[in-house]
């Protein structure tokens, strides 16, 4: 198969998935459960092995050859060249806001148990202080972020 064909093919694929995307923001916007936070893994996981390297290889191969090969379409290339950049920043912010959601989840979990461990005496204060410390730092430092 062509590189041509190939990049067709996943534009294709792209397209589809991204129209899917709806449906998944439906599901959120009406109260996160499990099928749709597993889902928005998925999908998170799904950009970053497909999508961010589809981009890179239009951008290593195809770009530098369209570009060598008509000098007039420039114009074109610089536009999609930026579109990419600001794809790939976007994508990078969202990815870090969505592993950071997942950070602080997990810390307000051992927080939890932390606290109930202590409250049945089964753990000193200074494992719920450390713990409570970790979640107010990854709180303050999320939200200075968004």
């Amino acid at each position: 198969m062509s590189l041509t064909r190939q990049l067709r093919d996943e534009h294709d694929q792209i397209r589809r998935r991204l129209r899917d995307w709806d449906d998944l923001l439906v599901e959120l916007e009406s109260g996160i459960g499990t099928f749709a936070a597993l889902r928005l893994k998925e999908e998170a996981q799904w950009v970053r092995s497909k999508v961010l390297p589809h981009i890179y290889a239009e951008e290593s191969v195809i770009f530098p050859s369209l570009s060598e090969r008509t000098p007039e379409g420039s114009v074109t290339l610089r536009r999609l060249s930026n579109d990419h950049t600001q794809l790939r920043e976007l994508i990078a912010a969202t990815l870090l806001m969505y592993e950071a959601h997942d950070l602080i989840r997990n810390e307000a979990a051992s927080f939890k148990s932390a606290l109930a461990l202590w409250e049945r005496g089964k753990a000193s204060f200074s494992k719920v202080r450390a713990s409570l410390e970790r979640v107010f730092t990854l709180l303050h430092d999320h939200f200075g972020e968004e």
